[in-house]
């Protein structure tokens, strides 16, 4: 009897024993499941979706850029073989950019608002168009380039202002993408704008500063930029999260190559960081990275600074893209920095014409030849640095994106490191055909 008892106490030791070597971790791997089911559960966040204007000029510009891929003479901008054109190859590019600013011009009159992206095959659809303005760009600063060369200053004055006017309304309701095409169209236009409009009569000038007052007027904030590039990355991080693994994976695999930073979703190789990203609660992350934009919005509606002040915090798909929206603040500022400088030198030119000298200070200039004096955005909102000359001359500059005063050097790219942006050097003097 006593044995019995003695075996039976035995077996209760046996199974408590087996509970713990086989419960335990049974438990442990049901809570480790759970978590992550619980972590990975489907993201739930609503992203607004701004409604968009029933006639778009995003419209006009797009048949415009059609019109610019297939033209069958190209501009010498455009040309694979720019150097082996002649003038008659320009002339025949130029009256082909008639049929271009025909389908762009009706858009100037009308609202642009770029579609929001807000799921992963928007991504996809948004680049070809862009690469259609950016054309558009080339084929009109192009035929620019050969109405200077005939004499026509007029016309290809106009001809750049609209290929300007197209690169600022670009942005309006874009992302980070949609504003560094708009940037770049920007600096299309803008170069050898000032050697061309140098040669224009007291009329014409007065006619480019009415445009550039437009063009200044619809150019967009850079807050507006982030606030739709914030809602276009949660809307893109839902999409990602709730997608299955393998396209999780090849998405994350491209942004970061595009990027240069830590991808989204870590490599099976790196065993630790996969584990962390995928028991990391999406719902959260998704929230966390809406409040980085929020915060990132009110920073930048700050004067431009070098330094970001938003911080991603351990977020790993922040973290993949942590510097480029300060990337893009500095080349919003510089495009805005050019339309500035070229819109101080036609008010500066109109200004002489009317008193035979240029004026002792930019104050002279306004209200008459320009509205407001705009200030210099990589001088924390300070003025333009303007020196007048004892020949008669005039000196006019803003810093460049590293914000030092380098007093007005320039260099072959306006605003590089170590160079300021210089007015009358933000392009380069054109090399024409030579037959």
């Amino acid at each position: 009897m006593r044995l019995f008892k003695f075996k039976r106490k035995l077996s209760k030791a046996k199974l408590l024993t087996c509970f713990g070597c086989l419960g335990v971790p049974m438990i442990a791997l049901i809570l480790t499941i759970g978590t992550f089911y619980w972590r990975n559960r489907k993201v739930v966040l609503e992203v607004p979706t701004p409604a968009m204007p029933a006639v778009n000029a995003r419209d006009d510009f797009f048949k415009a850029g059609t019109i610019s891929k297939n033209m069958k003479h190209p501009s010498i901008l455009s040309s694979p073989k720019p150097e082996t054109m002649t003038l008659a190859d320009m002339a025949a590019n130029a009256k082909d950019v008639k049929a271009v600013i025909a389908a762009l011009q009706p858009g100037f009159h009308k609202e642009y608002r770029e579609n929001p992206i807000r799921s992963l095959a928007g991504i996809a659809n948004m680049y070809p168009n862009f690469a259609l303005f950016r054309e558009s760009a080339r084929q009109m600063t192009g035929a620019a380039i050969y109405h200077d060369l005939t004499g026509n200053h007029r016309k290809a004055m106009e001809l750049r202002l609209d290929a300007m006017e197209l690169g600022v309304m670009a942005a309006n309701g874009g992302s980070l993408i949609s504003d560094l095409v708009s940037d770049a169209i920007v600096a299309i236009a803008a170069n050898n704008m000032e050697w061309s409009f140098s040669k224009l009569n007291t009329n014409d000038l007065a006619r480019m500063a009415q445009r550039l007052e437009i063009i200044r007027d619809k150019a967009v904030p850079f807050s507006s930029v982030m606030k739709e590039e914030g809602d276009n990355s949660v809307s893109t991080f839902v999409a990602l999260s709730n997608a299955p693994s393998s396209i999780r994976e090849r998405y994350s695999s491209a942004m970061a190559d595009s990027s240069g930073n830590v991808p989204v979703v870590p490599k099976l190789t790196d065993f630790r960081e996969y584990l962390k990203s995928e028991f990391t609660d999406k719902n959260q992350m998704a929230h966390q990275v809406g409040t980085f934009y929020n915060q990132f919005v009110e920073e930048v509606k700050t004067p431009y600074h070098l330094k970001q002040r938003t911080s991603p915090g351990d977020n790993a798909w922040l973290l993949s893209i942590n510097g480029v929206g300060l990337q893009a603040w500095s080349a919003h500022v510089k495009a805005q920095s050019e339309i500035d400088l070229i819109s101080l030198e036609v008010a500066l030119l109109r200004f002489k014409a009317d008193n035979h000298r240029f004026p002792a200070s930019l104050s002279e200039v306004s209200p008459k030849y320009l509205k407001t004096i705009p200030v210099d955005p990589f001088n924390n909102n300070g003025p333009y640095r303007y020196q007048l000359k004892q020949d008669g001359s005039y000196q006019l500059y803003g810093l460049g994106p590293d914000m030092i005063d380098h007093h007005g050097t320039s260099g072959k790219r306006p605003g590089e490191p170590g160079t300021d942006m210089v007015a009358g050097k933000l392009g380069r003097v054109p090399k024409f055909p030579t037959k």
